[in-house]
This record gives C-alpha cells, sequence and structure tokens, in this order.
C-alpha cells in the first residue's frame, strides 16, 4: 500500500513516520513538487500543508476517490468548508481530519468521569513570532480553527451536539474568549492563545475539577485510526471534524 503525504514540514514527517510504521510505502511530496502526480500513483493521500491549500488538495483527492487524511483545520472560510463538504458527499471516500486531543487517555478519561452542566476550555500554543510564518500570509488565518478547534471538537462530543448556540467572544492580540450554548441549557467557555512563546497548553475544567496536558499532539493513533477506517471502508470522521470547523467559524465572526 502506498501513501502521499503532501507536505513535508514538521507535521508531514511526522505523518510520513507514523504511516511507515505501519508499514505503508510513503511516496512524499512538497508544496512546490507535482502532488496530484502523488496522489494519482497512492492509495492513500494524508495532507499536511499549510492551512489554505487544504481545500484546493482534499478536493482533487476526493475526486479521484482517494480516502483522505487532513491536518486541522479543514479551512479558514465557509465557502472552503462548503466546497469540501461537496466533494466528500460526492466522493464517499474516507475522510478524517487530525484531532489527537480525542486520542489523550488523562483527557478522555476527565470527560468520562464529568457530569456537569458546564465546561471550560483554554488551549494555549505560544507561536507569537511564528505569525511571521505561512500564518502571517493567509489573510483570514483564525486561531480559534487553528488551535481551538481541538477543544470546541472535544465538547461538540460530549455533548453530541452538532453546532453552537449564540456564541459571544471577544479578541485580544492573538488570543480570543468566548461563550456559547452546547444544547438548551448546556454553556461551555474557551480561551484560545497564541500571544505568548512557548509550548502547548491544554486545560479542561468542569464539576470543580480540571485535567491539564501539556503535550497533546499525537500523530500516531489518529493516522492509525484512519487506516483502519479506510480499510473497512468506513467514513471517518469528517463530519465530525466539518461540524467543529463551522463552530469555530461562528466564534470567530462573532470574535470580529
Amino acid at each position: 500500500m502506498r501513501v502521499a503525504v503532501v507536505g513535508m514540514g514538521n507535521a508531514g514527517k511526522r505523518h510520513a513516520a507514523a504511516y511507515a510504521a505501519e508499514g505503508f510505502e510513503v511516496i512524499p511530496s512538497d508544496i512546490g513538487d507535482d502532488w496530484r502526480a502523488a496522489m494519482d500513483s497512492a492509495d492513500l493521500v494524508s495532507i499536511a500543508t499549510p492551512n489554505d491549500l487544504h481545500c484546493s488538495m482534499v478536493c482533487y483527492a476526493m475526486e479521484h476517490d482517494k480516502p483522505v487524511f487532513c491536518e486541522k483545520p479543514l479551512a479558514h472560510n465557509d465557502f472552503s468548508l462548503r466546497r469540501i463538504e461537496r466533494a466528500w458527499h460526492e466522493s464517499g471516500s474516507t475522510f478524517s481530519c487530525n484531532l489527537p486531543l480525542r486520542h489523550n487517555r488523562r483527557i478522555i478519561e476527565f470527560l468520562d468521569a464529568f457530569q456537569g452542566k458546564f465546561i471550560m476550555g483554554h488551549y494555549g500554543w505560544g507561536r507569537k513570532s511564528k505569525f511571521a510564518g505561512w500564518r502571517g500570509r493567509i489573510a483570514d488565518y483564525s486561531i480559534v480553527c487553528g488551535g481551538g478547534i481541538h477543544i470546541i471538537d472535544l465538547m461538540m462530543l460530549r455533548y453530541n451536539v452538532t453546532k453552537l448556540g449564540n456564541p459571544k467572544a471577544s479578541r485580544g492580540e492573538n488570543s480570543v474568549v468566548a461563550a456559547f450554548g452546547l444544547g438548551e441549557v448546556v454553556m461551555g467557555a474557551i480561551i484560545v492563545d497564541f500571544s505568548y512563546e512557548g509550548e502547548h497548553l491544554v486545560r479542561l475544567q468542569a464539576g470543580g475539577k480540571q485535567v491539564t496536558v501539556d503535550e497533546p499532539q499525537d500523530f500516531v493513533e489518529p493516522i492509525r485510526e484512519f487506516i483502519r477506517a479506510a480499510g473497512r471502508g468506513d467514513s471517518g470522521n469528517g463530519m465530525e471534524a466539518i461540524f467543529a470547523n463551522r463552530a469555530c467559524l461562528e466564534i470567530e465572526g462573532a470574535a470580529r
């Protein structure tokens, strides 16, 4: 089996290592390479490019009936997100997004034990200087989509909802604070902070308790889950990723 890994930065190298460990032949392709040819010759496609390239690459793979694994977020605007959603529905291919917090044992145990009606999430990643890179060139770059999507995804899974209600948000310099509904009576809130220099910090608070994780990234298990889904012909977590991405766009819009 062959997998085309498109985008060979830090994330792409970790994608490639995860597939190689599962016995796949990796076809690496960087942004300037002929990534279409790489996809055409592969059985699976894994996308780890800057966010603004996701839409065209995901849609190309879908149009050629390739199972696709894509880094989050899928899109920074609703037009691109709807285009991805339409291409997926038309193709019926396996489609998954990298949402690694779902596989963090401490976080899952915390959510399993939580019985309250309010959840607070904090997603921090010190990337202030990195906005001079590819993030800085994306006009509609969203830190909520880029980081907060992890916590939004967990909240939506926990409460089995497909959209947030009435988000209220405020913006600082590379930070957003938001509150929203998670159903008729359930409430949630998040803080997304990229305004410092440092490492990851993910914290969930609920029912007077909290869990903090400082190394949330896991590329291996999400990719293993995608491989299993593709082997079974399952849909993957694509629809849940689309729901979470759309909720992040609503929060971002409320902060403007």
